[in-house]
């Protein structure tokens, strides 16, 4: 939608029409970026079950004017359990693929929940950190949940409980 609430599109955006799939919790950048306006886009992150204690996340991008920028694709396919994603806005650049970050829950050893991120470029992931590890070892049992992420443009900000 614009800013004064108007539909862009005739109607809704289909970003994975797959059949007999369960995809659930989505989450979808609060901006698209500043310009330049072909490099901006809305960061679009769901979960994807393959079994009850198996999810993979996926992600998409839409581009400004509503069109799909880069399909659906998997940012992470492992044998982990990867849960309740959230997705950052895109960071300022002005030429080529802009980096965002998307964290999301994962099942340690069937113990405990952690929260690790990739850092993408478009649909490439460039970086991949557990983030819950990155405290140290008070919260090696604990579970870390619920993630929250955003960018200013120049950096990311996360939260979780």
């Amino acid at each position: 939608v614009d800013t004064s609430g108007v539909a862009l599109g005739a109607s809704s955006i289909g970003l994975d029409v797959s059949v007999g799939t369960i995809d659930a919790i989505p989450s979808i950048s609060k901006s698209c970026g500043n310009p330049p306006s072909e490099t901006m886009a809305w960061n679009v992150v769901w979960q994807r079950e393959n079994a009850p204690t198996n999810h993979d996340i996926r992600g998409a991008q839409i581009r400004p004017d509503g069109a799909i920028g880069i399909p659906a694709f998997t940012l992470d396919s492992t044998g982990n359990d990867d849960t309740q994603p959230s997705v950052s806005s895109l960071l300022d650049g002005a030429t080529g693929a802009r980096a965002w970050l998307v964290v999301y829950e994962r099942l340690v050893s069937g113990t405990h929940i952690d929260i690790v991120g990739r850092v993408m470029l478009g649909s490439t992931s460039v970086a991949y950190v557990d983030l819950s590890g990155i405290e140290g070892a008070i919260t090696v049992f604990q579970d870390q949940v619920r993630p929250a992420v955003d960018s200013d443009g120049f950096c990311f900000a996360l939260s979780y409980d």
